[in-house]
């Protein structure tokens, strides 16, 4: 069924938080100006530091999770995508899971993710950050705040520009496709679709995002329903004047018959 079967195996997994001075986190999330160039950063105290902590990170004390483990068995979709099987299926096996954690490593660890926060926050900037301190150089610094303000400003812009050429075919292939799509149904009031039309509704399968496919299907579903409701109203309708047509018809003979 087109189905690639991967599994991947961890054994000994586990997980460590080494406690850290709080001062080496401030530096972490605060680093002078002088170190922003990593390609010039200097072996000082803070890296010494950190590299005691990580020699010291399999100490059994800083475990948080125990070493254990894990089987990850994932099963894709391969080729035409089907919609009766999941595109992606997983599982998990592990063999034991026991965590624990300390108040200590527990705000180690709310040090780090504010660290990377705010790692994620200034990273963008960091191009323009000076090299130099502040003292004496209050012009570069300012031309950094500057930098920085029109940054967002042309990222924002950027983001909130709109391609309305891809808009434009996005909305052509969503039509052609629900009107191919209503007409595979094989519904009375739509004539079926020839061996081109298979084959341009496939590529367009094909080319479309899984979302997308299933946006348009219910489209075209919704489409329908509104579609046989009319034609089953215009079908009762005509049934009803034939069948009107036919009364008067025999009444008018059966008038002549009896004169």
């Amino acid at each position: 069924r087109n189905l690639l079967h991967k599994i991947f195996s961890l054994e000994g997994w586990a997980a460590y938080v080494t406690p850290c001075p709080r001062d080496t986190m401030l530096t972490l999330r605060y680093p002078p100006a002088s170190q922003v160039d990593s390609s010039a950063v200097p072996q000082s105290s803070l890296w010494s530091e950190l590299e005691t902590a990580l020699e010291a990170a399999s100490l059994p004390q800083n475990q948080i999770i125990d070493p254990s483990s894990i089987t990850l068995k994932l099963r894709l979709q391969q080729g035409r995508l089907s919609f009766e099987t999941p595109r992606v299926t997983s599982s998990i096996i592990l063999s034991s899971l026991k965590f624990k954690i300390s108040r200590d490593q527990y705000e180690r660890v709310l040090q780090i993710v504010d660290y990377i926060a705010n790692f994620e926050g200034v990273d963008k900037f960091r191009k323009f950050r000076p090299t130099v301190l502040v003292a004496g150089n209050a012009g570069r610094w300012w031309r950094y705040a500057t930098e920085c303000v029109l940054h967002l400003v042309r990222e924002t812009r950027e983001r909130n520009r709109i391609d309305w050429a891809k808009v434009k075919r996005f909305k052509h292939l969503g039509s052609q496709y629900t009107e191919l799509y209503k007409r595979k149904q094989g519904v009375q009031w739509l004539p079926p679709l020839t061996k081109a039309e298979e084959a341009t509704l496939q590529e367009l399968h094909d080319e479309m995002e899984l979302e997308h496919i299933k946006w348009f299907r219910k489209v075209a579903y919704s489409d329908l329903k509104i579609d046989t409701m009319q034609y089953e109203t215009q079908r009762r309708l005509v049934e009803e004047r034939k069948s009107q047509r036919k009364g008067w018809m025999s009444w008018v003979g059966g008038g002549w018959s009896k004169q």
